[in-house]
C-alpha cells in the first residue's frame, strides 16, 4: 500500500471556507494502511529512538 494519502479523507471547506479538513479516521479503520504507517514510523525512528511524544488535542480526536 503505496499510496497512503487515498486512505485520508478530505472534507473541502470545513470548518470553514478555504480550510481542508483530512479526516484519518479511514485511514485508520484500513488494516493494511495503518500497518503500513505503524512499519513507516518504526523504520524511521529505530536507529533514533524517540524521546517525548507530545500529543494536540483537536476538537475531541484524542
Amino acid at each position: 500500500m503505496s499510496d497512503l494519502k487515498s486512505l485520508i479523507r478530505e472534507v473541502p471547506d470545513f470548518p470553514k471556507p478555504g480550510i481542508n479538513f483530512y479526516d484519518i479516521t479511514t485511514l485508520l479503520k484500513n488494516p493494511a494502511g495503518f500497518r503500513e504507517v505503524i512499519d513507516r514510523l518504526v523504520q524511521r525512528h529505530r536507529e533514533n529512538p524517540v524521546d517525548l511524544v507530545v500529543g494536540i488535542e483537536a476538537r475531541g480526536f484524542i
